[in-house]
């Protein structure tokens, strides 16, 4: 039986690329559409505390799809340079693929949970999925050798657990104060947002998110 040639794999490596991002915004534009099917149900001005955690909800999930939809193209564009010229950094490229499929079907539960009610005390539906989105990076950083390796990995990893501990620590610190687990929630989402834009502009210039995980983590 032929071996695969040099040829063979780039060629294998261009189709596998090109589908994988197609096949990743798919789920990015699913997770926007569902988000904004949502923009219709957010409450009047009659509820404040309702419309600014509806609003904060919507505003996250808009701008953790857009942060992520580049972030992983320019990902996946690294790696699969290196899956072009050695056939050991494809198969790496599959296994970061199939985790980003993982991540981004988290990302379109989320999406589908903005409207959800709070949870009576507990951490409500669309808080707990965005834990589990946040604190994903750190099991793909286990999982992928390629994803240990890249400044860009680490400092997901890094920047989405501390997102993740502070979300944690406002949401529990104010309800702690006695305050309505909606302003709770809303003002934990609020930090969020702006590190998303922030990393739209690092991801697009070619930059990392903070320069202080720089520092850290190069």
């Amino acid at each position: 039986m032929a071996q695969p040639t040099d040829g063979d794999s780039s060629r294998y490596a261009e189709s596998l690329h090109k589908h994988s991002v197609w096949v990743l915004s798919t789920l990015i534009s699913l997770s926007i559409r569902e988000a904004l099917l949502t923009a219709p149900q957010i409450p009047g001005y009659q509820d404040p505390a309702g419309f600014a955690l509806h609003l904060a909800r919507l505003s996250l999930v808009l701008a953790t799809a857009i942060a992520f939809l580049f972030g992983a193209a320019r990902y996946l564009d690294e790696l699969h340079l290196r899956a072009v010229k050695n056939q050991s950094d494809l198969n790496h490229y599959v296994i970061d693929f199939v985790s980003s499929i993982l991540h981004f079907a988290i990302l379109f539960v989320l999406s589908t949970t903005c409207t959800a009610a709070l949870a009576g005390g507990k951490l409500s539906p669309f808080l707990g999925w965005l834990c589990l989105f946040l604190i994903y990076d750190l099991f793909w950083l286990w999982l992928s050798r390629s994803a240990r390796s890249s400044h860009l990995g680490r400092h997901w990893a890094v920047g989405n657990t501390i997102l993740l501990l502070l979300v944690l620590a406002i949401y529990f610190g104010l309800k702690s104060f006695g305050l309505d687990e909606r302003v709770s929630e809303t003002w934990a989402l609020l930090p969020v947002i702006p590190y998303r834009i922030l990393d739209i502009r690092q991801t697009l210039t070619g930059q990392p998110p903070l320069g202080f995980l720089k520092r850290l983590l190069d």
